[in-house]
C-alpha cells in the first residue's frame, strides 16, 4: 500500500511579459543610479561640505571600479541559494544603501555607500542575464 502524499501547493509563475519587464528593470537600475545624479554632482559636493571639484569625481570613479569588483560574487552567490533569493537580496540591500547615500553626513560615507551600491546594483543586472 502506498501512503497518501499531501497535495503540494501551485507555484505561481510570471507570464511572459511581466518578465520583459522585470529583467528590462533591474538591467536599467545600474544605468539609473549612475546618471540619475550626475547633474547634481556640484551641489552633493557642496552639501557634503567637499571644496575640491577633483574629489566631487570619486563618487564616479568609485562606483565604476566597485561595479567592475562587483562580477566576482553574484554568479557564486546566484548557484549556491538561487537567483530569485540573489536578486531580492541584491534590491533590499540596494535601498539600504541608497538611503544610507541620502543620510550622509560627509563626504567618505556618501562614498561607501555609493561603493555598496554599485555592487548591488551590479548583482541585480548580472544574476538576470545569467
Amino acid at each position: 500500500m502506498t501512503t497518501p502524499t499531501a497535495p503540494t501547493a501551485p507555484t505561481r509563475r510570471i507570464g511572459g511579459k511581466e518578465f520583459i519587464l522585470l529583467m528590462g528593470l533591474t538591467q536599467a537600475l545600474m544605468a539609473l543610479a549612475t546618471d540619475a545624479m550626475l547633474p547634481a554632482l556640484g551641489q552633493i559636493a557642496r552639501e557634503l561640505g567637499e571644496t575640491d571639484p577633483n574629489r566631487r569625481q570619486y563618487v564616479v570613479g568609485v562606483y565604476l571600479i566597485a561595479n567592475g569588483l562587483a562580477c566576482l560574487f553574484p554568479g557564486t552567490l546566484a548557484d549556491r541559494f538561487g537567483r530569485r533569493k540573489v536578486i531580492l537580496g541584491a534590491l533590499v540591500l540596494f535601498l539600504i544603501a541608497t538611503v544610507g547615500t541620502l543620510l550622509a553626513p560627509n563626504a567618505t560615507v556618501f562614498l561607501i555607500f555609493r561603493m555598496a551600491q554599485a555592487v548591488k546594483a551590479h548583482d541585480t543586472s548580472l544574476v538576470t542575464a545569467l
